[in-house]
């Protein structure tokens, strides 16, 4: 029986990952590897190409008239809608997966099949991935996971304000994790149900089912993220770093900023409103007895909502003295960190807790939502 098709994202990040030496059993049959990466020279006279792998490594193909080409058009999804391809297709950025015979003592293969992606299609793709994400995921925290039935239960913060749960079914979905080292979407690598844990940000593809309190998930990513607020002890601009003194455990951290990490300043007008709005939300939250609780949950200062209408800012920008909010993918411990998103012009939202540890709270930094 012909199986299901395999998703060209799930192939393409197993791919991504791949450096495969498949050793001869005998002295009669070839050394065979699998071999995936951006294409970073060519040579249309001997029909050769070198890419660079996604671990840095530099590797050559060769190509003869035993070679199989094919390409994947953007748009498609599995690799049985590859179409015939050639070498003259192939240009510099492209992406390409090959696997042929290992060429003596060398990283080079002589390639039997190569699929191609070409820079073109790769862009395409990546739009039709995120338009896809826009439309058909949610986000959330993990508040359980019941292995047994292999589903995960999600808090969802909605946009007008408040809560609802959600539970995803993830028998079938494909799983990534955040790395401590990146905070970009497109580089959690492949993982599984088991890395999962209560507490971590999740953002899952798919689609709702029942009455919409169900969500079946094809693709799964999570991450450990932790918000630390703070102030600003020094800046290294060169070095596109700063060093920021944790409010809660008074422990100096140096906090890296990435091409990828999101800088946002909140001006004060809006930061006024804001603690304007929170002051009102309180009283609707509030118990109407003392001793009693209330039954809901404060909704805090939502920066995520707002976040991409603020004005983004540098860390040559930034002021020692300044209080700034991050978030992170998170390290046990660590004194050192990645920053997915820092705000400053904080100063007056902090103002409002009555300990450091309220202040984290109210600062809702989801990155899942992001």
């Amino acid at each position: 029986m012909k199986g299901k098709p395999v998703s060209l994202g799930m192939i393409f990040i197993l791919l991504a990952a791949t450096n495969v030496v498949i050793k001869s059993q005998t002295a009669d049959n070839p050394v065979v590897r699998n071999i995936f990466g951006k294409v970073t020279a060519i040579d249309k006279n001997a029909k050769q190409i070198n890419i660079t792998t996604a671990s840095g490594e530099t590797a050559g193909i060769a190509f003869d008239e035993r070679t199989v080409y094919k390409r994947v058009p953007a748009g498609e999804k599995n690799l049985e809608k590859a179409v015939d391809s050639s070498f003259g297709e192939i240009s510099v950025g492209d992406q390409i997966f090959a696997r042929g015979q290992v060429v003596g003592a060398s990283a080079s293969i002589l390639a039997r099949q190569s699929v191609l992606m070409t820079q073109g299609e790769i862009a395409q793709r990546q739009e039709n991935r995120r338009e896809e994400w826009r439309q058909r995921s949610i986000a959330g925290v993990v508040g359980a996971v019941d292995a047994a039935r292999k589903e995960i239960k999600v808090q969802m913060r909605l946009r007008e304000g408040g809560q609802t749960e959600l539970v995803i079914s993830a028998e079938k979905a494909l799983f990534r994790r955040y790395q401590s080292n990146s905070v970009k979407f497109t580089d959690a690598t492949a993982s599984s149900f088991d890395a999962v844990k209560a507490g971590d940000q999740i953002r899952a593809l798919g689609t709702r089912a029942g009455d919409g309190s169900r969500f079946v998930a094809e693709e799964i990513v999570s991450g450990a993220f932790r918000t630390i607020s703070g102030k600003v002890a020094s800046v290294n601009a060169e070095k596109n770093e700063f060093q920021l003194v944790d409010s809660q455990s008074r422990q100096t951290i140096t906090v890296f900023v990435s091409k990828d990490s999101n800088l946002r300043r909140l001006p004060a007008d809006k930061a006024k409103e804001l603690v304007q709005k929170n002051a009102g939300e309180d009283k609707k939250t509030a118990p109407k007895t003392s001793g009693a609780a209330s039954g809901g949950s404060t909704p805090g200062i939502d920066l995520i909502n707002l976040l991409e209408t603020l004005p983004k800012f540098t860390v040559a920008e930034l002021k020692p003295g300044e209080t700034v909010v991050i978030s992170s993918v998170a390290e046990t411990g660590a004194q050192q960190l990645t920053a997915a998103i820092v705000v400053s012009g904080i100063e007056l939202l902090v103002g409002t807790s009555s300990s450091s540890s309220n202040s984290r709270k109210i600062l809702n930094l989801d990155v899942s939502l992001l």
